[in-house]
């Protein structure tokens, strides 16, 4: 009898392999993926955590950057274009990549940093060396990913450091407020 004629109690049962809902576990993400291939993801996110900044550097987080420091953001729209936005703190960077959280009933407004321009001004001009490894870590987690796949992946890494953005603003600002006794 073919399989499809069975009947369920004639259905031979799930393999080890496949898990109770009949899932596969997650594999690893094979060192290079060629256009097209399905890789699938493990489910699981490993969580980061950061170490506590100095006093120096939250100072530094909290403050604004000059001019010729300031980072660019980019509002996109399918009908309205791109529109870059300059970026003057690190609560300002945080602030602007939230706004995609927001949606504004099909405004449909994407808003992004460039991931490598925003490692270095972390790293360089911020100087939270750190969560700029973290990011660059994160950057790489890219690179075997090509086209549509990449872009993907690009915006899922961007809410991964969007929100270890938020943890580190969340430290600053505890540990301002500590110093200060407000």
């Amino acid at each position: 009898m073919e399989e499809s004629q069975k009947t369920p109690d004639e259905l031979t049962p799930m393999s080890e392999e496949m898990g109770q809902a009949g899932e596969t576990s997650p594999q690893p993400a094979p060192e290079t993926a060629t256009p097209g291939e399905l890789v699938q993801e493990p489910e699981e996110k490993v969580k980061i955590k950061l170490s506590e900044p100095s006093g120096e550097l939250a100072k530094k987080l909290l403050s604004e950057v000059r001019f010729e420091d300031h980072l660019i953001g980019v509002r996109d729209n399918p009908s309205a274009g791109e529109e870059r936005e300059n970026i003057y703190s690190f609560e300002e960077a945080v602030t602007f990549l939230r706004l995609n959280d927001d949606d504004f009933w099909g405004c449909d407004w994407t808003f992004s940093i460039d991931q490598k321009d925003l490692q270095k001004w972390v790293g360089e001009i911020l100087g939270d060396k750190e969560l700029a490894r973290v990011i660059e870590d994160k950057i790489k987690e890219c690179a075997n990913y090509t086209g549509y796949d990449r872009c993907l992946k690009e915006i899922e890494q961007l809410k991964d450091i969007k929100g270890l953005m938020e943890c580190r603003l969340k430290q600053c600002k505890e540990l301002i407020t500590g110093e200060t006794g407000a």
